[in-house]
């Protein structure tokens, strides 16, 4: 066999393994379920490196575990199903275009801390092929997550749901909850409540005056003046407090609390 017939059949051979290499050979579900039985174990780190390079780049480890940790505080994993649902190949995700990308179907089997009950999840989760290896795929920021987990631990505390009532507890979580997202006006509103609760008037006053720049509705806004006027009531300042509660009832007439609050206080007024 001549050099040029031999090289010539090399290459012909190379590109045939190469169209044959469609990555990776195992079942996909097996990654998926792998990745509960992570988190269910508490083996973030495991968990977080079945991911993607791409959810890798915009989330860290760190963030990722906080996300877990914080999940953990109101609810456990006990279980989940996972069943294929397709296959496509050569499929755009968020920008990237992967050789194969598998639809997944899972159940989770949870336990919800705060009603004590259980109760299931479904979701569609992707898992796509890097190299010869599943990874599965996920999409956003998680800090926002993290967020609102820990501003939902915060609530538990401000009202005894699914945790004893301590309204410092409250505190830390909900300024945990702003060190992700600073200025998030919800959070800052409940934070002045929790301040307000706690006779720290000062910092209750300032933390609702963040919040009203930071509302997005008048949803939003009317509950910041509801607070704004439990302020002021508590101060002893009778005539802003009214001013705030009725401000509160223009914007959302459904405010009930602003509606009760400003009842009492015109009642008060007589």
């Amino acid at each position: 066999m001549g050099i040029k017939k031999f090289f010539g059949l090399w290459l012909t051979m190379a590109l045939l393994l190469s169209a044959c290499n469609t990555g990776p050979k195992d079942d996909p579900s097996n990654v998926l379920s792998a990745y509960y039985q992570s988190v269910i174990d508490g083996d973030f780190i495991k968990a977080y490196n079945m991911h993607t390079e791409a959810y890798k780049q915009r989330n860290s480890q760190e963030d990722f575990s906080a996300y877990m940790n914080t999940l953990r505080e109101f609810t456990t994993l006990s279980g989940s199903k996972v069943e294929k649902i397709k296959e496509e190949k050569n499929r755009d995700v968020e920008g990237k275009k992967y050789r194969r990308v598998v639809e997944l179907s899972v159940v989770e089997q949870i336990k919800d801390l705060v009603s004590n009950k259980e109760t299931t999840s479904n979701y569609i989760r992707l898992v796509v092929s890097e190299g010869d290896q599943w990874m599965l795929h996920r999409d956003g920021d998680i800090k926002q997550s993290v967020a609102e987990n820990l501003a939902f631990i915060g609530s538990m505390y401000m009202f005894g749901e699914g945790k004893e009532v301590n309204v410092n507890e409250a505190i830390k979580y909900y300024k945990k909850s702003l060190e992700y997202v600073p200025n998030d006006g919800k959070v800052q509103n409940v934070l002045a409540s929790a301040y307000l609760g706690a006779k720290r008037m000062k910092e209750a006053a300032e933390t609702a005056q963040a919040a009203l720049v930071n509302a997005k509705d008048n949803l939003s806004l009317s509950e910041v003046h509801n607070v704004l006027g439990l302020i002021a009531e508590e101060g002893g300042n009778f005539n802003d407090a009214k001013m705030e509660f009725e401000k509160a009832v223009e914007l959302n007439p459904d405010n009930e609390y602003a509606k009760t609050n400003l009842a009492r206080i015109s009642k008060n007024d007589k």
